[in-house]
């Protein structure tokens, strides 16, 4: 007995495609719509002096149930160890040393980032130009992501006192 492969033509209709393109329409229209109130929430969210997210020296994220919240806000809880490192970056600096002079003498004593690599020049400015070690928080520093990539940065973003300690004092 012969077994024979039976091929399915499928043919593509007008209707058919029709109703592909509506459902694409929509599909874009709602991920859009999620993209917006994503985007509304965490703007409300850092004007209320709360942590986006992400990851910073000298600080860990702890996550705690909210009151009458879906989501576990999270909190920056002052890392002691990457606090000292924190504020050995600000005091070279005050001192007068430069983002490269700073970096080679992390990397010389052994420091290392949050993702135990060796800090770079363009870390070291990051961090001295971050108001969250002294208590701030910094959001929508870049727009129109999506379109511009780079050149994109916001004249006017948010900075709010924020809920987490500082690792130093408004004067440095």
């Amino acid at each position: 007995m012969r077994t024979t492969k039976s091929t399915i033509k499928t043919e593509v209709t007008y209707d058919g495609k029709m109703q592909f393109r509506m459902l694409a329409v929509i599909a874009e229209f709602e991920r859009d719509n999620i993209a917006q109130n994503v985007e509304m929430g965490m703007l409300a969210r850092a004007k209320e002096g709360c942590w986006n997210g992400g990851q910073v020296l000298g600080y860990d994220v702890v996550s705690a149930p909210g009151e009458n919240r879906k989501r576990k806000l999270s909190t920056l809880v002052i890392n002691p160890t990457e606090a000292q490192t924190v504020r050995k970056i600000f005091d070279l600096y005050v001192e007068g040393n430069g983002y490269k002079s700073i970096a080679n003498k992390l990397n010389n004593e052994g420091h290392r980032t949050k993702k135990n690599k060796a800090f770079s020049i363009d870390g070291v400015r990051t961090i001295l130009c971050n108001p969250l070690y002294a208590g701030f928080i910094r959001y929508n520093v870049r727009r129109d992501w999506n379109e511009k990539r780079r050149n994109n940065i916001n004249p006017h973003p948010v900075i709010e006192k924020g809920q987490h300690e500082a690792i130093i004092s408004n004067e440095v």
